[in-house]
C-alpha cells in the first residue's frame, strides 16, 4: 500500500478556528476555505499544490491502495471525506503516533516533536495568513514553505518511530480516524433537545430543595459564607500555587463527606449541579455536531488516558452518556441497521483477580457466581441476594436487598486500588458509583479491611508494584539523568518493569508499554512523574489500577479488531464495543460479536471474561 503524507493549510482567524471550534463544526461551517495542501507520496519530494489544483490531483489518486498518514488525521481526513468525498483505504496518525510513543515525555505538536528529536522547530509562514480568505503570492509561497516543512518533519517522525507501536496498535489508530472520517451514526434531535429541557428542570429542582440560590451556590465565596452560617467547617486545601483555597471539588474528600450528613446533601447536591453544565453542553453540542442532512462524526482521541485507553475529543465525548440515559439514546443508526452493544463484564476486577492470582475471587467469577451479594452477605452478616424481587400493590418491581447488593458491588469494583474507608463511605453516599447508599456509623472502616483480610493477594500486588516503583525510579538525591543508573529488570506475572534514560517503563504482556517520566522519589518521600507541565504522584494501588486497566483495555482493542474485519465499528466506551450491522443481521451477528468477546487472548490464559449486551437502533445499553 502506497503512504501518502500531507497537510492541509486553511483559512482561519481569531473565532474561527479549531482552537475554537469542533472539528466538524469548522470544516463544516459556510468560513471554512483551503489554501492549499503539501503531498508526499512514501520518500519522494513533498510538493505544493494550491485550492485550484488539488480536486485534479486528488481526483486522480486510486484511494483503494493508499494509507493516508497526517498529523491530527482526523482533521486531514475529515476534509476529504466531507470536502472531497474521498475515503482512503487506511489512515495513519503522528499525533496519535505520538501519544503512544512519548506519554508526556514531549508535547505532541509538531514543533515540540521537531525540537525534541532534533528535525527543528516550526518556520514562519502560517501566522501572516490569519484572518485572510485570499493570500498574495508571497503570503502563499511561505505558507507553502511552511506546510511542506511540516510534511518532512512528519515523514521523519512516521519513520522513525513506526515500529516503536506493536502492529495491532496502528490498526486501531486507524479504525479510530475512520469513526470520525467515515460517519454513519445519526441524532434523534427531539430526544436529544427534550433531554437537554429536562437536565435544567432538574438543576433547578436541585436549587430550590437546597433552600439557596444559584447565585450562592455558584460563588465560592458566598457559598463558604452559607456553609459557615449553618455551622459548617469550611474544608480549605493548598493549590499548585501553593496558597490556600477552598476544597469544594468532586475529588476533596473532606468536602464530598459532607455529602454523608443527610442535612447537607440537598446542599452539596445543588452545589455539584450548579457548578456542572456538562449534561446540557453535552446535549447542546450532540444537536450542533451532527446536521439535519449529516451524519455524526464520532471523535475519539487514541491514547487519549495515560493507560492507552482511548478518550474524548471535538468537545463531545460519548464515552461518558450516561448508560440507558436519553442523551445516549439520542444516538442512533440509520434506517434498516441496528447498533449491536456488547461490554465485557467486570472486566477490571476480573483482570485484577488474574494479575493478583487471587484464586477465591477467579473461581467465583469463573462459577458464574453473583460475587457482589457474596461479599454483601460478608459485611452484613446475613445471606443477600440482590437479585431478589416482588411486585407491590402498585405492580412496581421493588428489590429488597439492593442497597446490600449494590454495596458488595462498590466494594468489589471500587476497592481493589487502594481506596481507603472515608473515601469508600461518601462514594456510596454520593451516588458516585450509580446509587446513593448510606452505610451505618464505622461499618466502611469494617469493610475495607473485610475487602483486604478476604482477598490478600490483592494489597500483596499492590505492596508489590509499590517496591518496583524503586526499580523504575530515581532515588532521592540522585541527579536527574537515568543514563548513570543501571537499568534492573523486574517481573510480576508475565509484567516487566524496568527504566531507561527518560524514566521508568512497563511493559504489558501484549509488548505495550506505558512510561513514566522523570520517576523519582520527592523530598517528601513520595514517587512523582512529569506528565507534560504536571508532576503526578503514583504510589503501589495507583500504578496497580493503571496496569489492570491498560490489560483490560488491550483485552477489548483486539476484540475492536476482530469485529471490525466484519462490521464497522462506530464507538468504544471503556469496556463495551459498538458496531453497526444491518437489521435483518441483528441476531447473527450479535451472537458472533459474543463469541469473540468471551474468548480469552493467549496472553491471559485463565482470565474468566463474560459478557452481555444486545441490539437496537438507539445506543440504548
Amino acid at each position: 500500500m502506497r503512504k501518502l503524507f500531507l497537510d492541509f493549510e486553511c483559512y482561519y482567524d481569531t473565532h474561527y478556528s479549531l482552537k475554537k471550534m469542533a472539528t466538524s463544526a469548522y470544516v463544516r461551517d459556510p468560513l471554512f476555505k483551503i489554501h492549499g495542501c503539501a503531498l508526499k507520496w512514501d520518500s519522494n519530494e513533498t510538493h505544493w499544490y494550491s485550492e485550484g489544483e488539488l480536486t485534479h490531483i486528488l481526483n486522480h489518486i486510486d484511494w483503494d491502495d493508499v494509507c493516508v498518514i497526517a498529523h491530527h488525521a482526523h482533521f486531514d481526513g475529515f476534509i476529504l471525506s466531507e470536502i472531497y468525498g474521498i475515503h482512503p483505504a487506511k489512515f495513519s496518525c503522528t499525533l496519535s503516533i505520538s501519544r503512544a510513543v512519548h506519554q508526556g515525555i514531549c508535547k505532541n505538536d509538531l514543533d515540540s516533536i521537531g525540537i525534541f528529536r532534533g528535525y527543528g522547530g516550526k518556520i514562519e509562514g502560517l501566522e501572516a495568513t490569519k484572518g485572510k480568505r485570499e493570500l498574495t503570492h508571497e503570503e502563499l509561497t511561505n505558507l507553502a514553505t511552511y506546510c511542506v516543512n511540516d510534511v518532512n518533519k512528519m515523514y521523519q517522525f512516521y519513520i522513525d518511530v513506526h515500529d516503536l507501536l506493536p502492529p495491532d496498535e496502528h490498526e486501531l489508530i486507524d479504525l479510530t480516524i475512520k469513526m470520525f472520517t467515515n460517519p454513519v451514526l445519526h441524532v434523534d434531535y427531539e430526544r436529544a433537545r427534550e433531554e437537554l429541557e429536562r437536565e435544567i428542570a432538574h438543576k433547578e429542582a436541585l436549587i430550590e430543595a437546597s433552600g439557596t440560590t444559584k447565585e450562592i451556590l455558584s460563588s465560592n465565596k458566598q457559598f463558604a459564607a452559607y456553609l459557615e452560617s449553618l455551622g459548617v467547617q469550611v474544608p480549605t486545601k493548598i493549590n499548585a500555587k501553593g496558597k490556600k483555597t477552598f476544597a469544594f471539588a468532586k475529588d476533596d474528600i473532606e468536602f464530598m463527606n459532607l455529602i454523608t450528613v443527610p442535612e447537607l446533601r440537598p446542599i452539596i447536591q445543588a452545589r455539584l449541579a450548579v457548578k456542572s453544565t456538562i449534561t446540557e453542553t453535552r446535549a447542546a453540542r450532540l444537536i450542533d455536531h451532527c446536521p439535519p442532512d449529516g451524519a455524526l462524526p464520532i471523535y475519539l482521541k487514541y491514547w487519549g488516558a495515560h493507560t492507552g485507553r482511548w478518550s474524548g475529543g471535538d468537545k463531545l465525548n460519548p464515552q461518558n452518556f450516561t448508560r440507558g440515559g436519553e442523551l445516549r439514546k439520542s444516538i442512533i443508526a440509520a434506517m434498516g441497521f441496528v447498533l449491536v452493544v456488547i461490554d465485557l463484564s467486570q472486566i477490571e476486577a476480573r483482570m485484577l483477580a488474574w494479575w493478583a492470582n487471587c484464586t477465591q475471587l477467579l473461581e467465583a467469577f469463573a462459577q458464574g457466581r453473583d460475587i457482589y451479594s457474596e461479599f454483601a452477605g460478608t459485611i452484613f452478616g446475613y445471606p443477600v441476594n440482590r437479585k431478589t424481587k416482588y411486585i407491590d400493590e402498585a405492580g412496581n418491581e421493588v428489590y429488597p436487598q439492593f442497597a446490600e447488593g449494590f454495596v458488595g458491588k462498590v466494594c468489589i469494583l471500587g476497592l481493589g486500588y487502594g481506596m481507603g474507608a472515608p473515601k469508600f463511605r461518601y462514594t456510596l453516599a454520593s451516588g458516585g458509583m450509580g446509587a446513593t447508599v448510606d452505610l451505618p456509623k464505622g461499618l466502611e472502616f469494617k469493610t475495607v479491611s473485610l475487602y483486604r483480610n478476604t482477598y490478600r493477594e490483592i494489597p500483596a500486588l499492590w505492596r508489590e508494584c509499590g517496591n518496583m516503583l524503586g526499580i523504575m525510579g530515581r532515588p532521592r538525591g540522585t541527579s536527574s539523568m537515568f543514563t548513570s543508573i543501571t537499568p534492573i529488570e523486574r517481573e510480576i506475572n508475565g509484567v516487566k518493569f524496568t527504566r531507561d534514560e527518560h524514566g521508568g517503563i512497563v511493559t504489558l504482556p501484549t509488548g505495550r508499554k506505558l512510561l513514566y517520566p522523570d520517576l523519582w522519589m520527592n523530598d517528601k518521600g513520595d514517587y512523582v512523574y512529569r506528565e507534560g507541565n504536571e508532576w503526578k504522584k503514583i504510589y503501589g494501588g495507583l500504578l496497580v489500577e493503571n496496569i489492570v486497566q491498560a490489560m483490560a483495555r488491550d483485552v477489548i482493542a483486539k476484540q475492536m479488531l476482530q469485529i471490525n474485519e466484519r462490521y464497522k465499528i462506530v464507538l468504544s466506551t471503556h469496556d463495551e464495543c459498538v458496531y453497526l450491522v444491518p437489521s435483518n443481521e441483528a441476531k447473527a451477528a450479535y451472537d458472533w460479536g459474543m463469541n469473540i468477546m468471551t474468548t480469552v487472548p493467549d496472553w491471559c490464559p485463565g482470565l474468566p471474561l463474560e459478557a452481555e449486551g444486545g441490539w437496537a437502533r438507539e445506543y440504548s445499553k
